[in-house]
């Protein structure tokens, strides 16, 4: 490519403008020295870039200190991405202080807090529009992820960082027992489940971190000669023993109709599980998975999980239960 030169004679020395650099020389045309091309337009942001991420392993809950140049956007706003092996990809906001002086001038340290911005089921809202949304819920799992920041739309170079398995916690949690004497049964619970609420007839359980954060299991007893189980868009399940029925002595069942909410003909009840001990777990309403598991002919248990959709905990506690 040409470049445009243009000579002035000043002084005994000549004065190049070469490309956009002006270059002083010797008589004999050969630089002296070089004079500092014009600094960038007042205003003009610097490509993002990450130089390192302290510590570079840690688990969830870690506060991190990334170091580069460039970090910061539009007023101020300060946002590191880290993407999962999957490709699924968690915002999370950090707060800068930028060194004014000595060598490393300009150089950014951002504080981060490695945790997820907000949980499943939970609602936010824009930080300029004010506009309320469901929380774009991404887990932060224990892995390798791939960390950047975009501020002004300039993408940075990607930095790798692993989330670490918390101190202590074993990927594989115990349960805890749960036990009713009055009721004469047994159950266990996973340790990231919580329980919210426990009487003499009940016990709910709240999912506390994950993909089914907030999930809640709720655990009811009942006494009577039938357990129903309603549900107002697919209509009554009704479980009850007969002695005489049209299979002999047995377990029967009932469906009221969803459309018109008339009782269906009574017919064999099949069991859909089975508990820890061999009792007979029957299936309840279609929204929400629910079983009923008849303790004696007249003594009932209803497990019943709702929240994301996800069942497969109320799967795994039914196979704890058992007789005391």
């Amino acid at each position: 490519m040409k470049k445009l030169i243009i000579g002035v004679f000043f002084g005994g020395m000549v004065v190049l403008l070469v490309g956009l650099h002006w270059i002083r020389a010797n008589g004999n045309g050969s630089p002296k020295s070089a004079i500092q091309p014009s600094p960038p337009s007042v205003g003009e942001p610097a490509d993002p870039y990450i130089g390192s991420i302290t510590p570079p392993s840690a688990p969830v809950g870690t506060t991190l200190e990334i170091r580069g140049t460039g970090l910061v956007g539009f007023e101020g706003d300060v946002y590191f991405f880290f993407e999962r092996s999957d490709g699924k990809v968690a915002r999370l906001k950090g707060v800068v202080l930028t060194q004014a002086t000595g060598e490393a001038i300009g150089a950014q340290t951002a504080r981060v807090i490695l945790k997820e911005p907000c949980q499943q089921g939970e609602t936010v809202y824009g930080e300029y529009s004010g506009i309320p949304a469901p929380c774009d819920y991404v887990q932060l799992t224990p892995g390798v992820y791939k960390v950047y920041t975009t501020p002004w739309g300039k993408r940075s170079n990607a930095v790798a960082f692993t989330i670490t398995q918390p101190v202590g916690v074993d990927a594989s949690p115990s349960p805890s027992l749960i036990q009713s004497s009055e009721w004469g049964v047994q159950f266990k619970k996973e340790t990231d489940w919580d329980i919210t609420e426990q009487s003499r007839d009940a016990v709910v359980l709240k999912k506390r971190s994950g993909f089914d954060s907030g999930d809640r299991i709720t655990v009811t007893f009942s006494s009577g000669t039938a357990m129903t189980d309603t549900d107002a868009k697919f209509g009554p399940v009704t479980y009850f023993y007969a002695a005489t029925g049209p299979n002999g002595a047995n377990w029967y069942r009932k469906r009221g109709d969803e459309m018109t909410g008339d009782t269906e003909t009574v017919t064999l009840a099949t069991p859909a599980a089975y508990t820890a001990d061999g009792m007979l777990a029957f299936l309840g309403t279609s929204r929400w998975k629910t079983y009923i598991v008849p303790l004696s002919k007249t003594h009932f248990m209803k497990i019943n999980i709702t929240g994301s959709g996800k069942t497969d905990a109320l799967d795994v506690l039914l196979k704890t239960v058992k007789k005391i």
